[in-house]
């Protein structure tokens, strides 16, 4: 695959604000058959393995497949508001049962990937309700954000735990390409895609104050950290193109992963520095 201009991005309106208008698109026929099922299956869930016996409270689509940047690696997430006591443990097999409906009713074969939290907790976060969409229950979603309410860790700068965190899933990452040739792919697919994931969202974090935007799709958090630190673009997109090219032999992995160290460790050295 070959890098693309694809993704959105958020900038500040008049009234400094991020405004998200995912609250008015219009879901295909498939892709709202498939968010009714995962209410139906959900809820089952829910109520048979937690503590509480609860209903859930509502539930959201996010990530690609809500705003149309999915690809042939993508998953399809979900986003649940309910009793999360007893549930967190559980939620593999029942992402693993929802793969399989996907497959048995839609002939679809792609990984679901759902998160649990209270109602209390996501209230709390005002990013995590701002890119998404409702698709069951009570909204609780952001559709206008005040970029100046935003908390440093969310947008206003990568924190310097942020890139010891960076350094210690790069080391995970290059030690599961190291395994390729004797154990196959699998902890490279498995860790790979997550740190370089992270890795563009944290470059676009030193930035993002200055250009007064947000987002996370990677080819933007690519775009916007080299147009204002030209001197690495060379590097991100080897490391794009590697996040959308995987199967690569162990030694061209390590060899693009070597790219990241300097780029983690000038984001660590210039935290809190204006951007020039």
């Amino acid at each position: 695959m070959e890098i693309q201009e694809i993704g959105v991005y958020w900038e500040v309106d008049s009234d400094n604000f991020l405004v998200n208008d995912y609250d008015k698109i219009e879901l295909s026929d498939q892709l709202q058959s498939i968010c009714s099922l995962f209410v139906e299956e959900i809820r089952e869930f829910v109520q048979s393995n937690t503590v509480s016996k609860e209903d859930i409270h509502s539930a959201y689509l996010r990530g690609s497949f809500l705003n149309g940047t999915n690809t042939i690696y993508s998953d399809i997430n979900f986003l649940v508001l309910g009793p999360d006591s007893g549930s967190e443990e559980l939620l593999p097999y029942f992402n693993d049962h929802f793969s399989n409906l996907l497959k048995e009713r839609f002939d679809i074969d792609i990984v679901v990937d759902t998160v649990i939290e209270s109602v209390e907790f996501f209230l709390k976060d005002y990013l995590e309700r701002f890119p998404i969409k409702c698709i069951w229950g009570e909204d609780l979603s952001l559709h206008r954000l005040d970029f100046d309410l935003i908390t440093n860790e969310c947008l206003d700068g990568t924190e310097k735990e942020d890139c010891k965190y960076l350094f210690d899933r790069l080391n995970a990452t290059m030690m599961a390409a190291s395994v390729i040739d004797i154990v196959g792919g699998y902890e490279w697919h498995l860790r790979g895609p997550a740190f370089i994931e992270n890795f563009f969202r944290c470059a676009l974090n030193t930035v993002c104050k200055k250009k007064k935007l947000w987002t996370r799709d990677l080819y933007y958090c690519y775009y916007f950290f080299s147009e204002e630190y030209p001197q690495f673009k060379d590097a991100m997109k080897s490391l794009l193109e590697l996040y959308l090219n995987r199967d690569k032999s162990s030694e061209e992995i390590k060899d693009i992963l070597l790219f990241a160290p300097p780029i983690i460790a000038f984001m660590e050295e210039n935290i809190g520095k204006p951007n020039k």
